[in-house]
């Protein structure tokens, strides 16, 4: 995120103008189905700081994108005021479609209205009100597992920058159950699952 930024955000923009950058990206090892690294990453110039922020949130992105391949989502530019969109992946293809009859919704009427219109096991990620308001507390919502709708990259305002885009909510198909390609796929289930037995024996996490 914070190369992304360095990259292809001057360090004055307005952290929320068309130039800043909203980043979403799964961690290294998003989709390979090793515990607790199914996390997403969520980035951008903060609103609040002025400067690089990086928020995390639990729940199915990470892996879902892991598993897609996807390195990372890169928001750019900003619709128009009166212009509200989604922006589904799917079948290897992204595209933006109309959200405008989802403003005024919180996070968990958003990802239900999404969760029925492309389905129960689809993961969304999408903002409230406070987002669509640009407030400078605003977090972005990830759905999980279960119907579990609390996970969120609450830091440093970066739903408000989602909400600067003119984005209400991102949408990803469940992807197939193919992992992406390993070297040694023997290799790393032996130390992934050798890492969960440590974490379920560690006295300080019990």
């Amino acid at each position: 995120i914070a190369r992304v930024l360095l990259e292809e955000a001057p360090p004055t923009c307005d952290a929320l103008g068309p130039l800043n950058r909203l980043i979403f990206a799964p961690g290294l090892l998003g989709g390979v189905n090793v515990t607790t690294c199914g996390r997403l990453s969520v980035g951008g110039k903060s609103p609040l700081t002025r400067g690089v922020k990086e928020a995390n949130a639990g729940g199915t992105a990470g892996d879902a994108l892991g598993k897609l391949d996807i390195k990372a989502i890169i928001v750019e530019g900003q619709a128009e005021k009166i212009h509200w969109y989604i922006l589904r992946i799917h079948d290897g293809d992204a595209e933006l479609l109309p959200a405008n009859d989802l403003l005024g919704l919180g996070t968990y009427a958003t990802s239900d209205a999404l969760q029925k219109r492309y389905g129960a096991d689809s993961t969304v990620i999408s903002i409230g009100q406070a987002g669509e308001c640009c407030m400078g507390g605003a977090g972005i919502c990830v759905t999980g597992e279960g119907g579990q709708r609390s996970n969120h990259a609450a830091r440093g305002g970066l739903g408000a920058v989602m909400g600067c885009k003119g984005l209400k909510a991102v949408v990803i198909d469940k992807p197939g159950p193919k992992l992406p390609e390993m070297v040694n796929a023997e290799l790393l289930r032996t130390a992934a699952r050798n890492f969960a037995q440590k974490l379920i024996n560690d006295p300080k996490l019990g």
